[in-house]
């Protein structure tokens, strides 16, 4: 009997947790690079931010072809945003090759100043539609090679 009444409550504590305006809501996969955190939420929108204070930087890609650090969630991920500050490491190659599903990425609050290596970077984004890189800061990128291979969609 006291096993239920502790499930029960549990349940309802649960239960208020979820319809509670500001609540904290379930991640299908959350994790960090660097000094930064990332979330990937029930929509496919993946967020981005400082893992503490206003700004963080996100862990360098190795500088070698290969896959996206997370090519494992590529089937979820519609869009990309960034709160706070994040900053890019000189080499973000790969960083979001063959995310196929990839529809919005919002530059604001990315700041890639210090990128020299962007080879590949949205590499196979099918279904990414428009990207506003007005904002970017590209004066030290010198390896740009395949940046939009493969990205059918993009109009912008």
């Amino acid at each position: 009997m006291k096993k239920n009444k502790v499930a029960i409550i549990g349940l309802c504590v649960a239960l208020v947790m979820c319809f509670m305006p500001g609540a904290v809501h379930a991640y299908t996969a959350e994790g960090t690079s660097g000094t930064v955190q990332w979330t990937i939420d029930e929509e496919g929108t993946m967020v981005f931010s400082p893992v503490s204070g206003t700004a963080g930087t996100l862990a360098a890609t190795p500088n070698e072809a290969g896959d996206s650090p997370f090519i494992d969630y590529c089937d979820q991920i519609r869009k990309i945003r960034f709160e706070g500050t994040v900053k890019a490491p000189r080499c973000i190659r790969n960083l979001f090759k063959g995310l196929d599903r990839l529809e919005e990425f919002d530059t604001e609050n990315f700041s890639v100043a210090n990128v020299t290596n962007a080879i590949d970077l949205f590499n196979g984004c099918r279904s990414l539609r428009t990207l506003d890189l007005s904002g970017w800061n590209t004066a030290r990128m010198v390896y740009m090679t395949r940046m939009f291979a493969n990205c059918a969609s993009l109009e912008q």
